[in-house]
């Protein structure tokens, strides 16, 4: 967590300008479709201060889109997932109580995001105002050639910077589409639920003998999940 104060917030201010973050802002804009799109605009709109940073809370995000605070929670782990956002928790310098997070915008040549600040990163007043992750470096030199026009964009951004077969990238999409075709659900939420799972795979690659079963397990649980909240939902 850091601390909720100026010196904060400029550090975590990823533009220069609000004219840089509505260019970023226009590029997203034309990728992200439904509820995503929604919840990106009403972001993008309350980030002008410190210019990439907003501090609504998820409750009022939710009241300024017409959908639940849960509704909306999932929606900014998804856009976090898929290098849109990042969320920092921050504290209270007069009590150290927790308050509302700081939604980041990332600029798109930053994007895909592969990992969130750990605890035991430097305090954000203490990086370094052009800091770039070395994990940045190698996803931003990476060429994209040759996606099968079947496996959805970002999904197969995110597995070539790791992958280097475009084989085993289309059986890890294989596997997404066949697990939740049954749950019939949109074309949005099965890829976030595949880029969802392969994180978590990710996490516990060096632990497993066969990745793309712990994978494929993954997917099966969060659709059925997503199955079950969209469900709910429509009650």
């Amino acid at each position: 967590m850091y601390l909720s104060c100026e010196e904060t917030y400029r550090n975590l201010s990823t533009f220069e300008s609000v004219d840089q973050l509505n260019e970023s802002a226009r590029s997203y804009a034309r990728q992200l479709t439904g509820t995503m799109a929604v919840v990106f605009d009403v972001l993008s709109r309350h980030s002008c201060k410190y210019p990439g940073v907003s501090f609504l809370t998820k409750t009022n995000i939710g009241k300024l889109v017409g959908k639940s605070r849960r509704t909306i929670i999932r929606v900014c782990q998804r856009l976090e997932e898929i290098g849109v956002i990042r969320q920092y928790e921050l504290r209270r310098q007069s009590d150290g109580q927790q308050t509302s997070n700081a939604i980041v915008i990332m600029p798109v040549k930053e994007a895909p995001v592969t990992q969130a600040p750990s605890e035991n990163d430097t305090p954000i007043s203490r990086l370094p105002s052009k800091h770039i992750n070395k994990a940045k470096e190698r996803t931003a030199s990476r060429e994209y050639v040759n996606k099968p026009a079947w496996i959805p964009k970002s999904f197969f951004a995110l597995l070539n910077a790791h992958i280097d077969s475009v084989q085993e990238i289309e059986e890890y999409w294989r596997s997404v589409y066949a697990t939740t075709y049954k749950y019939q659900l949109s074309p949005a939420v099965r890829e976030d639920i595949g880029i969802q799972a392969f994180y978590a795979m990710k996490g516990k690659r060096k632990q497993l003998r066969t990745p793309i079963a712990f994978f494929t397990g993954v997917v099966k649980r969060k659709a059925k999940a997503a199955w079950l909240n969209e469900w709910l939902e429509a009650i």
